[in-house]
């Protein structure tokens, strides 16, 4: 007892032609392609709680920072932070460049009034070529929000050494 719709209205259509080019979707960090050792995945460990660390210091009011005090202190004087520097932690972005899509974890991104400073935190080494691509994709995505001079740095926890980096 099923009664079809039956209907002589005519369908129109238009054939659309879509551009469909691949895209490459890559991380902006270095990764790790290989089976590490115990030694090895304690050093990730201590650098993963380092990085919490950073990550949750307070920059502006130094004597809420409970661990690693001093350290964060030497750190913001080497950046010259101040009350007036916006700062963002682990800004996430997904980015587009030439068909490639970049996405990745900016450490940390201060804004001020003239000047955006990029700083990506390395446990020690801050040697390894990879790091100026990655450093590279971050300034393209910044320097495609702001009109402003932006400076890149590597910051090493460990030897508690700030490099800056002229691409």
């Amino acid at each position: 007892n099923l009664k079809l719709n039956t209907s002589t209205e005519k369908i129109n259509y238009n054939n659309i032609n879509i551009l469909n080019n691949i895209i490459e979707d890559k991380h902006a960090s270095k990764e790790i392609n290989k089976i590490i050792s115990l030694e090895e995945a304690k050093l990730l460990e201590y650098g993963t709680y380092m990085h919490e660390v950073y990550e949750n210091a307070d920059f502006v009011n130094l004597d809420n920072n409970l661990e690693h005090k001093d350290k964060i202190e030497r750190f913001v004087k080497k950046l010259n932070i101040n009350d007036k520097t916006l700062v963002y932690r682990e800004h996430e972005f997904i980015f587009e460049d030439e068909d490639v899509t970049y996405h990745g974890i900016i450490d940390l991104v201060l804004v001020e009034d003239e000047i955006v400073k990029i700083v990506d935190y390395k446990l020690k080494n801050i040697d390894d070529p990879k790091y100026l691509e990655q450093l590279k994709v971050y300034y393209k995505y910044i320097n495609s929000l702001f009109d402003k001079k932006i400076e890149l740095y590597l910051y090493s926890i460990v030897d508690d050494e700030l490099n800056k980096i002229n691409l």
